[in-house]
């Protein structure tokens, strides 16, 4: 690379004895007799170094150290005063002048102190590009952490100060940077209560052992909701052996975890849907010559009350079987659908009448069904079973007195809700919601409640929901 020098002097005899050394030693050299042209040939060309003479006609060169480090702050510049005139120097340096140089000048001082302005140069636009460099790589660390969900951590053992990356924070559910040195207590406090013992005993273990540590850990719900987040680390030590530090990462695995939930979900499902239909098929193979031939007997016998009192307790358990393995088909998702546009409010106000004798009589049911609610595409028949299941379920639940609340609703569902809600998608839907006044049901059930055979009452054959879930 080839250095680029600026000469401004209006003494001819320095710039025919410098500028000439100067080229001697490998810089290109562009010289100048006053400071207008001086100033025109910094604001059009690229220069590494200004060397220039204070005293000079207006403008001076004062003024052309002034426009060069306004121009371009990183051109060096050394100033040329006359002896005894260190005054005039001391402003230069305050002005911004890297250097300067007493008049007479020693060409050998000279060539010193362009090398190491030069230099200091070179160093200054080093660090200029390393610390842009820096920056950049820090830039693209984050953006990675941040599509990643990764984020990283240290904290000093001695003084307990702690450092996050910004996807670290946003991981807890914070603002990046507040608060700026986080303590160990306070990242307890966005550790789910039920989890932080267990990472307590964890973190002391590894510090112990001055070792590496790995658990799993829940946030503090933020807007309902927390996350789960894998952590990863390791304890530093100095030469004694004395920990020092602990570092690490967080990644979190919320989305993971629910990924892997419905593939469990749907692996479970899949299975029972399976052995359902094989049984459904079995009972409808073996009930149809059951059927069939009960009624010939009572052809047969019509006579004889005795006998045909028989069959028709035979005849209503075979056809109790048959309503069983249509629901074990509903539920298999391979019943008979006959789909028809239909107002999902008209269609639940008639059927309630239909549904109502099969409730305790202590039941009151209470409805809510506007005019105004979309029509929707469904088989009638199969939506009876749906909402006379559901109902069946209320009414058991409440073991006694009590109210059933029926009602329809317009909803649009947003990205937010449907993805927690896997199978939906964004978009308009009308929602049947039917209330009880019964006490609830513990996580267990609320997990199995679709399972068929599944029943928390003595009685029942656990099929009921369980078809509810095979129509929807």
């Amino acid at each position: 690379m080839q250095y680029e020098i600026l000469l401004v002097d209006d003494e001819h005899s320095i710039l025919d004895t410098i500028g000439p050394g100067l080229e001697e030693e490998g810089y290109k050299v562009t010289t100048t007799d006053n400071g207008k042209a001086a100033i025109e040939a910094v604001a059009e060309n690229h220069f590494d170094l200004v060397i220039t003479d204070l005293v000079m006609d207006e403008p001076d060169g004062m003024e052309v150290l002034r426009n060069t480090k306004e121009l371009s702050p990183e051109v060096m510049v050394i100033v040329l005063t006359g002896y005894g005139d260190l005054e005039s120097a001391i402003d230069a340096f305050r002005v911004g002048a890297d250097d300067y140089l007493v008049k007479p000048c020693n060409i050998q001082e000279i060539y010193f102190r362009v090398s190491r302005c030069l230099e200091k140069q070179d160093l200054k636009r080093q660090i200029v590009r390393q610390t842009e460099e820096l920056r950049e790589s820090k830039e693209n660390l984050d953006r990675a952490q941040e599509i990643a969900h990764v984020g990283n951590w240290s904290r000093d053992l001695k003084t307990g100060q702690g450092k996050w990356s910004d996807e670290m924070y946003r991981i807890l559910g914070l603002a990046p940077g507040n608060p700026e040195h986080p303590t160990h207590e306070y990242f307890l406090s966005r550790v789910h209560p039920d989890d932080r013992d267990h990472i307590e005993s964890m973190i002391k273990r590894a510090v112990e052992e001055r070792g590496s540590f790995e658990y799993e850990f829940r946030t503090v719900p933020i807007n309902g909701s927390g996350r789960i987040i894998h952590s990863r680390g390791e304890v530093e030590c100095d030469d004694a052996g004395v920990p020092v530090r602990r570092f690490g990462i967080n990644q979190d695995i919320t989305e993971t975890r629910r990924l892997q939930a419905q593939v469990q979900e749907s692996q479970k499902t899949e299975a029972i849907v399976t052995l359902a239909g094989g049984i459904a098929h079995q009972f409808n193979n073996a009930l149809t010559p059951i059927i069939g031939n009960i009624d010939l007997l009572q052809m047969e016998h019509g006579e004889d009350k005795n006998t045909m009192e028989c069959l028709k307790d035979m005849k209503t358990s075979g056809l109790r079987m048959a309503d069983l393995t249509s629901q074990m088909l509903a539920y298999a998702e391979e019943g008979k659908y006959k789909p028809q546009i239909l107002s999902l409010s008209d269609f639940v106000d008639a059927t309630l009448p239909l549904i109502q004798h099969t409730l305790d009589p202590a039941v009151r049911v209470e409805t809510d069904l506007p005019l105004n609610v979309k029509d929707v595409e469904a088989d009638s028949t199969q939506m009876q079973m749906v909402l006379s299941a559901i109902m069946a379920n209320s009414n058991e639940a409440m073991e006694g007195p009590g109210r059933i609340r029926v009602s329809t609703r317009n909803r649009d569902l947003d990205e937010d809700f449907v993805k927690d809600h896997p199978g939906l998608k964004p978009g308009p839907y009308v929602c049947l919601s039917i209330e009880d006044d019964g006490k609830g049901m513990d996580e267990e059930t609320r997990r199995r409640i679709f399972d068929p055979f599944f029943t928390t009452h003595f009685i029942g054959r656990g099929l009921g929901m369980a078809s509810v879930y095979g129509i929807i």
